[in-house]
């Protein structure tokens, strides 16, 4: 789950400085302005979600925040012309982790950090062999 704060807020910092270069533009696109920012406020909820479920404090998810903004400013150099760089980088993966059911992002940092560990799902057979089990 700490991977996926991190990524979750990575995405987020993406869609925030993707939102303040197209608002620069010569012509802002203000429908892509605001679902840039709607992505990125979205995913932000979400890492504080992620980062309750493991009792990070929300300070510390600011902080990450903070990193992610400023790891992504030195790869374009602090310069928004430079923001292809980001867009090659992010927009993908970042697309995806917007996208999928924090199911599919389980499963997809468990496959990449065990990849020698099947997922282990209960059955509802499973469930009834315990007697402590509600069905």
């Amino acid at each position: 789950m700490n991977e996926m704060v991190t990524e979750t807020l990575e995405c987020s910092a993406y869609y925030f400085i993707a939102a303040e270069g197209l608002s620069r533009g010569n012509e802002p696109a203000q429908d892509a302005v605001s679902k840039s920012e709607k992505f990125a406020d979205e995913l932000s909820f979400r890492a504080f979600a992620y980062a309750a479920s493991i009792s990070m404090k929300p300070e510390a998810v600011e902080i990450r925040y903070k990193w992610a903004v400023n790891d992504e400013m030195e790869l374009i150099d602090k310069n928004l012309v430079n923001i292809s760089i980001l867009i090659d980088k992010y927009s993908k993966s970042c697309k995806q982790v917007y996208e999928d059911k924090l199911e599919s992002r389980i499963r997809y940092w468990h496959e990449r950090l065990f990849p020698d560990r099947p997922v282990i799902r209960p059955t509802r057979e499973g469930l009834k062999a315990h007697p402590q089990s509600p069905n």
